[in-house]
């Protein structure tokens, strides 16, 4: 499986620098940590409280296109997120005078 994450670059050029000195390769080392760390053999991270629920009424307001999203995410609910398919119906729905 693939996947991506989101690390930040100092933490990654240091680790990409010493499995190349190691002479591993990234991605054994990584799946190392994953099995060690489901084996419980890893330290768990500390968990992290979650900020307390505000109000609806001290919420900020979306921006109005933020809604122009929702009738597309109904429409294709397996692949909500294709932005390429949700620039084109933007755009069609524009020419159309729609949106």
């Amino acid at each position: 499986m693939k996947t991506t994450l989101d690390i930040p670059d100092t933490l990654y050029r240091e680790f990409k620098a010493k499995t190349a000195t190691n002479g591993e390769k990234m991605r054994n080392a990584v799946i190392a940590f994953i099995v060690a760390y489901n084996a419980g053999e890893w330290p768990q991270p500390a968990t992290r409280e979650r900020p307390a629920r505000t109000s609806r009424r001290t919420r900020p307001r979306l921006p109005e296109w933020a809604g122009m999203a929702v009738p597309f995410i109904k429409k294709y609910p397996d692949d909500p997120l294709d932005s390429e398919k949700m620039c084109d119906e933007i755009v069609a729905a524009r020419r159309e005078g729609l949106a």
